[in-house]
């Protein structure tokens, strides 16, 4: 198929992804000529099916679960907008996982799927353990000072009235 591209004829190199019958291929595409770049051209590239085991090796290799689903514009434009990137949404909705769909889009520039990545929330899970740690800690302490506060002034208030009264 890409054997007789005009691209490759003409001596230029492309690279990207494309869906072949729903699954994601990525592709780099160059002739293959001699060390003095010269001769014919004895092929177009290189192009690599993303499925089970190449998609466990990228997930290995980032730490984190990642799923590669069909573009659907209907599901993408619903979740909440990166504001720096629009190709990149972020959905934090759930308290310990972080989801982030990232749209990859075909040599033509069309997008074709979407990667969810999900990776947990520790930093935020670590937050929300401090701040339960510090209100316990403030209860506890307010609950100390407020006992120590009855005892000193029943303790004032009774060892005072004595000293009065046998004068």
């Amino acid at each position: 198929m890409l054997q007789n591209s005009p691209l490759i004829a003409a001596g230029e190199s492309f690279q990207g992804v494309f869906s072949n019958n729903g699954s994601p291929v990525i592709f780099a595409a160059r002739p293959i000529l001699t060390s003095m770049n010269k001769g014919p051209n004895r092929g177009p590239g290189f192009g690599k099916v993303i499925n089970g085991s190449l998609l466990e090796h990228i997930q290995s290799s980032v730490d984190s679960k990642a799923a590669i689903l069909p573009y659907s514009s209907e599901v993408f434009e619903v979740l909440p907008k990166f504001f720096t990137d629009p190709d990149l949404r972020i959905s934090l909705s759930q308290p310990d996982i972080a989801l982030f769909f990232s749209l990859i889009k075909d040599i033509n520039g069309l997008p074709i799927f979407i990667i969810e990545q999900s990776l947990p929330r520790n930093i935020y899970q670590q937050g929300l353990a401090s701040r339960k740690e510090f209100l316990t800690a403030l209860l506890i302490g307010c609950f100390v000072a407020s006992t120590i506060a009855m005892v000193a002034l029943e303790y004032g208030s009774s060892g005072g009235s004595q000293n009065y009264q046998t004068q």
